[in-house]
């Protein structure tokens, strides 16, 4: 509902100018968010893919246009489900890199006393780590929040309750924001391969869930 009331700022209503105001506030608010950034590349690709293939269906189903529409959205999809298999082995990988600085030798716990060695040892491995560990979720999370936008976008687009014509609008004004929220990614994307950055993102991420609950 919150996206047919936007794309009908510009399909239905005709307020160009309130619906450009309105696209660029809600990206404004996505980017300054913890992922922000990565979250408004996911949101951009998923509109454009739903745009893209529900035009080129005008067409006829079994169309050049409409086919290559639809292998190209299969080929993402399989691509994203690659990426999160894969970053989810990597995860796995550095797991058990973590689990095996906690099995410290007989002289290293002689060494070490009370075990404060090992603690700092885990935090800077947990650390080191931290960055693939985010990414795995992050993998995962996209997948879900793709497959989710697509079934929003075909509620929005193939919406039998007004006609043909403004369901065409529709997907026009999904093409401009997912342009605007591109864009958008573009001045705000950080780096989250830095431990540290990763780190800030992540006690940022916590904060905004415990101001939400």
């Amino acid at each position: 509902m919150h996206l047919r009331d936007l794309l009908d700022q510009w399909a239905v209503h005709r307020d160009a100018a309130g619906f450009m105001k309105r696209t660029s506030e809600e990206s404004s608010r996505i980017v300054t968010c913890a992922f922000g950034g990565r979250l408004l590349q996911t949101i951009g690709s998923a509109y454009d893919h739903a745009a893209d293939v529900y035009l080129a269906s005008l067409h006829g189903h079994y169309t050049l246009d409409a086919q290559l529409s639809k292998w190209s959205v299969t080929l993402k999809e399989t691509q994203q489900t690659a990426t999160a298999g894969l970053s989810v082995a990597k995860a796995a990988l550095a797991a058990n890199a973590v689990a095996a600085t906690m099995q410290p030798t007989g002289d290293e716990q002689e060494r070490e006393g009370k075990g404060y060695g090992q603690v700092e040892q885990l935090e800077d491995s947990l650390q080191e780590r931290l960055p693939i560990f985010l990414q795995t979720l992050w993998d995962i999370a996209v997948v879900d929040i793709s497959d989710t936008l697509q079934c929003v976008c075909n509620k929005v687009l193939k919406d039998v309750s007004i006609p043909w014509q403004l369901r065409v609008r529709r997907a026009d004004a999904l093409l401009v924001v997912a342009r605007v929220f591109r864009d958008a990614n573009k001045t705000y994307s950080p780096d989250l391969r830095n431990a540290n950055v990763a780190r800030q993102h992540l006690e940022e991420a916590l904060m905004g869930s415990v101001k939400m609950s």
